[in-house]
């Protein structure tokens, strides 16, 4: 199935619903004739509903913003944060932040989750003695990245 047709279900579901969350997407994919159907996996002796549930995030988190002939790739839907780390469970379209202090905090939250893959990275290297060359400027960089987004948005 095409990222264009997974997108254009999703938002579907997103103006049926008024709201994009994962459960929601399998609940609303479980008809034979739905349009996300045949992305799940609906074998119960192979999966449960978490494992489904697991399938839906990955979708949500595949489709990107179509913007013509631009190589960016910017995420279609965003999860929404209640606070810097906690998710609140759902999805929001990326373009439907509405207030610089919203705005901020979902670009923060994807900050956070770099700085936490590449510590998790630099970890690794140091566990197989591999040389992370440049990786504690990477985290450096990333961490005064989020405080500068983070007290900016204070003041």
């Amino acid at each position: 199935m095409k990222l264009s047709e997974i997108g254009a279900a999703l938002d579907g579901i997103y103006l049926k619903r008024g709201a994009l969350d994962a459960q929601a997407v399998v609940d609303e994919s479980k008809p034979r004739g739905a349009p996300l159907h045949a992305c799940f996996e609906w074998d119960d002796k192979k999966a449960g509903n978490q494992y489904r549930v697991g399938q839906a995030r990955r979708l949500i988190r595949r489709v990107p913003i179509e913007r013509g002939k631009s190589r960016k790739v910017a995420p279609k839907y965003l999860p929404i944060t209640t606070s810097e780390m906690e998710l609140d469970g759902g999805y929001r379209p990326t373009t439907e932040r509405q207030s610089h202090g919203d705005r901020v905090a979902a670009v923060a939250f994807e900050w956070r989750q770099v700085l936490s893959l590449v510590s998790r990275a630099r970890s690794i290297c140091e566990e197989l003695d591999v040389d992370p060359e440049g990786a504690a400027d990477l985290e450096s960089r990333v961490e005064s990245m989020i405080s500068r987004l983070t007290c900016a948005d204070a003041a």
